[in-house]
């Protein structure tokens, strides 16, 4: 684990990283979010530095992270703003400094976040318990499309039971025989934990719980969602990770394409698009409601219409 960098250093990162994953495709519209640890004891730190808002930490308090101070993008921001600000000015708009207490039981902003939302992404409890959980460093969550697909997709065998494609074994032969850098830098494999309402502390600790012991891995897939990467020595090294499973995913798609017979291949007589769950019995029950209730208008209708087509989403 290397020393937290400077601010200029963490913004440096931070603008690179996000840069290079919108331009690939990974952070369509205002989509996902990225945190770095900052040295708190840096000489450049911001000179107008102060408390803001305050959040609690629900659950376990962060112990380990106690009296660290990290750059995190904000909530509802377009993460191409990011990798694009000219000036400190312009990331005090999409990103801001937040510090844990001294007992680890709260959050405070005490820089940015100079936007009409003016708080720190909605994922912010997945940020920290993963921080806490590699031992600070960067987080990535992104939606990378390859990726993202592949879990969007089911075999159906003859008795028509569907399979997703992407689970805790195929997530791990297709990082380590799709992509030779599998090898190099995703050595730990992945994970694939079930759909969860995102921005709680539920699938903060899931999250989590992947990046630590024994059998941690590099990357954490949040079915029918997106995915994370994290790493103790920066964001631009859990960037990386990302990267390279995603190059993978694209490398089986091609093949499966050229291949044909697609079905077949994954062990399945056809193929079929999975459900989003929305309903009370599901895993992932009140992630769309939750979705409706932090970005928009007019979706509470949508969701109506979906459960009213009883041949995607039975009500």
């Amino acid at each position: 684990m290397q020393e937290a960098p400077s601010f200029e250093q963490a913004v440096s990162e931070m603008q690179y990283v996000c840069a290079e994953a919108y331009a690939g495709g990974m952070h369509p519209s205002k989509s996902g979010n990225a945190s770095i640890c900052v040295n708190a004891g840096a000489a450049d730190l911001p000179n107008n530095m102060e408390d803001g808002l305050v959040l609690d930490v629900v659950g376990q308090p962060l112990h380990g992270i106690r009296d660290q101070l990290f750059l995190v993008t904000g909530s509802n921001q377009r993460l191409s703003r990011v990798g694009s600000a000219k000036s400190v000015e312009d990331m005090e708009k999409t990103c801001g400094l937040v510090r844990v207490n001294e007992d680890g039981t709260k959050l405070t902003q005490v820089w940015g976040y100079n936007n009409p939302t003016g708080r720190v992404t909605s994922e912010v409890d997945t940020h920290f318990r993963v921080q806490e959980a590699i031992g600070t460093g960067g987080v990535h969550h992104a939606h990378p499309h390859a990726l993202t697909a592949l879990m969007y997709l089911a075999t159906v065998d003859e008795a028509g039971t569907e399979t997703p494609v992407l689970n805790n074994d195929s997530f791990n032969e297709l990082l380590y025989q799709r992509a030779f850098e599998g090898f190099a830098y995703l050595e730990k494999g992945g994970a694939v934990i079930p759909p969860l309402v995102p921005g709680t502390p539920k699938i903060g600790h899931e999250t989590a719980s992947k990046f630590e012991g024994e059998d941690a891995v590099d990357i954490v897939a949040w079915d029918l969602h997106g995915f994370v990467t994290a790493h103790p020595d920066g964001l631009d090294p859990a960037w990386n990770n990302m990267e390279t499973a995603e190059h993978a995913a694209h490398n089986y798609q091609l093949c499966l394409q050229a291949a044909g017979n697609v079905a077949e291949l994954l062990g399945g007589t056809r193929m079929a698009i999975r459900k989003v769950p929305i309903e009370a019995n599901d895993p992932a029950a009140g992630a769309l409601e939750n979705l409706v209730a932090t970005f928009g208008k007019g979706s509470p209708q949508i969701i109506d219409q979906l459960r009213s087509r009883s041949e995607l989403l039975p009500a």
